[in-house]
Parts: structure tokens; sequence; C-alpha cells
């Protein structure tokens, strides 16, 4: 059967957040492969270390190697997979047949049952997409199957990103499609937080909450900040893993020049939310420090701006060490 374009029905489609999706894998996998579409760069890959800690693994990134864990996790990105990445038919002489050798990466050998991610599933070569497709229906690489318990899923975009996924049309009707909506800035800015995030970055996204806005909106049409694949320009925008990135650069930022770190955020996220990003960092050279606050949390100004506001309140979650702390800390926040 031929490839179709692939589609999520409609805008009406219900939507899962990343861990609902992450939750459907693990409860699912075994038995229905799930393919998530979701729009560029809102994280649908993180969901593979979703899956892991759900599992109680340690694995939380390709390289990784845990030999306690109960799966053995593996990532494909299918965009730059060759034919024989995975397998290889070659002639045993000794037998007078064409075996099948299995890339030693997939460590079937240790009887553990995968999960297994083909990201961007649908951008792939065509002259993979048979050996994908029994892997995602069957749990079989070529003719060998997987570990029993094995899980497969995949990613791909909306048909309204104007990527060109296209899918066949034997997988469709047996695979569950499921529509990712984009992380909240509240939620974002909560797993910066929890991953050690720069403070200047989650300062951003929660003094900008349009920056994880989704084009499907129709009042976001005018976003300079977001992926809108209607807009021509710049292809550099805001995204959970566009802004992580600048998060790194931030933490690496020593021994930069102004105009190299503000290069460096623009060529990143573009130019609009440079901007927006330049004037934070202003900020947070400017604003009272933590220190001060706790020493004088009734007297110390606050300031009229609110990204300032939550600046402080940013860098004084991060900074408190101490109960102590924490109650004279509050005691100016509750002045805001």
């Amino acid at each position: 059967m031929s490839a179709i374009t692939l589609s999520n029905a409609s805008f009406d489609a219900p939507e899962c957040s990343l861990l609902e999706a992450a939750g459907l894998v693990v409860a699912l996998g075994e038995i229905h492969s799930q393919v998530m579409l979701g729009q560029p760069g809102i994280g649908k890959s993180s969901t593979l270390p979703m899956i892991a800690q759900m599992h109680g693994d340690q694995w939380r990134k390709p390289g990784d190697y845990f030999p306690t864990d109960a799966y053995h996790y593996f990532y494909i990105d299918c965009t730059n997979e060759e034919v024989n990445g995975l397998k290889m038919r070659m002639p045993d002489h000794s037998r007078g047949a064409i075996r099948e050798y299995l890339s030693d990466a997939l460590r079937l050998h240790e009887g553990r049952p995968l999960v297994m991610l083909l990201d961007e599933f649908n951008k792939g070569p065509k002259i993979l997409q048979s050996t994908w497709a029994r892997l995602i229906l069957d749990r079989m690489l070529g003719d060998t199957p997987l570990p029993a318990g094995s899980k497969v899923y995949c990613t791909s975009n909306l048909v309204s990103d104007g990527l060109g996924d296209t899918v066949q049309g034997h997988v469709g009707n047996r695979v569950g499609f499921l529509t990712i909506r984009n992380t909240t800035a509240t939620e974002y800015a909560q797993y910066l937080a929890s991953t050690g995030g720069h403070p200047v970055c989650r300062t951003f996204v929660l003094a900008n909450k349009k920056c994880m806005a989704s084009y499907t909106d129709p009042s976001q049409a005018d976003n300079e900040l977001i992926w809108n694949p209607r807009r021509s320009g710049s292809v550099s925008y805001c995204t959970p893993r566009s802004i992580s990135k600048v998060s790194a650069i931030l933490h690496r930022a020593k021994g930069l020049s102004p105009n190299q770190l503000f290069a460096a955020i623009v060529g990143t996220v573009g130019l609009a939310a440079g901007k927006l990003f330049q004037a934070v960092l202003m900020l947070d050279d400017a604003i009272t420090k933590t220190a001060e606050v706790i020493a004088n949390p009734l007297s110390v100004a606050v300031p009229d701006d609110f990204t300032a506001q939550i600046m402080m309140m940013v860098r004084g979650a991060t900074d408190v060490e101490t109960q102590d702390d924490t109650v004279a800390f509050m005691k100016f926040v509750n002045r805001i």
C-alpha cells in the first residue's frame, strides 16, 4: 500500500501531555505502539527518559548503560539511519544460506526487553520503512523477535507543521496516534528548576509565557517567539529544546563578551526572544541579591517591574539554604 500523508485528524483531537503519553507507552507498549505527533522541539524524545524513570530504571540518555535496569533503552534517529545500521544479511558459506546479523548495540544477547524509540519515524528513508513497520507492528527486527516484553513507539510531527511526514497506509490502522500538546510555561519552568536550568531561562519563560504557545491557536498569529510554519523568516524560535540550549549557553557564558553571548542566544531562539533574554540578563545584574533580601526582608525595595519581581523570586528559590532563610525570604515574597 502506498504512503499517505500523516494527519492528526483535526485540532479537535484529544491532546496528551508528554507525561501522559509516556504513561501510555508504559501501560500499552508491549501490545500497541504509539505514534506521538507534535510540533518541533516540544520534547517528544524526552519521553524515553520519562519512561525509564517510570520503570524505576537509571537510564536517562543515549550512551548510558546500566546492566541492572529492567529494560534496555534504545534510541533511533530515523532521519540519519542507514540501511545497514541495525541489521545486515551476509552469506554463510558453511551452510549455503544467507544469515541475518543484528547490531550488537541492541544487546539482544542479554535477553532484557527493549524500550525502543523511533524518533522522527515518518521522515526516515522509505527503503527502511518496511523494517521499521515490522518493529512497530510485530516487535520483529527482520526475522528476529525482540525479547518478550519489549516496547516500541515513535514520534513525528503534525501534518500542519508542513514537514512532509507520511506513513504507510497499512501501518496507520495498526498503531495509536497521540497528539501531544505544547508544554505550558509553568510546566517548563518547573522542569528547568528540577534539572538545574539557569535562573535567567526560568525567569524568561515565566515572564513571557507566550513563548510556549502554539501556532494552532489563532490568537498567536503575530507571536514572533514561536514556531509557525505559515510565517517565513528565521528558523530559530522558542521551544523547550531551544531554551534548554540557551540554559546550557548561560551556564558556560563566563569569558564571553556581551556581543558573543547575544549572538549565541539569538542564533538559538531568534531575534525577538534574544532581545527579551538580553533584558532579563540586564535585570539579573541589577536586582537586589538574595542575601540582602534575607537580611532585610521587610525593608528591601520591591521592584515595580514584573519581570524583576519574578527574577528575585526565582533567584531566591535557588539561593535559600536553610529554613530560617526560607522564612525570611517568604516575608519579602508576601510583600510582592
